[in-house]
């Protein structure tokens, strides 16, 4: 049982790690997107700001689900490990 917990904290980790590359990648994309809405204008840079805006908070949403995500798979190993424990003290006879 432990090599599952082992591999679920692993799983975590990595999520967790991918998660913050993402926001990173996005960070650089809106330094993109304000290098070039300062340098374009008109009609075209407009439509393009408003479809960035609406797409940057798709991005935003999936970075939090993906927190929020990270955070149920926590409290599901807690659990899990809590609930290891306890059976190993009842096997071991100290309840």
């Amino acid at each position: 049982m432990i090599k599952a917990s082992g591999k679920i904290q692993g799983f975590i980790d990595d999520l967790t790690t991918m998660n913050r590359e993402f926001r990173t990648e996005v960070d650089t994309l809106d330094s993109t997107h304000v290098s070039l809405t300062q340098n374009w204008t008109g009609r075209a840079s407009e439509t393009f700001h408003t479809r960035y805006q609406q797409e940057k908070q798709g991005f935003d949403n999936f970075a939090i689900a993906i927190d929020e995500y990270i955070q149920a798979l926590q409290n599901i190993l807690a659990n899990y490990t809590d609930g290891e424990n306890q059976a190993t003290d009842v096997a071991a006879g100290s309840r």
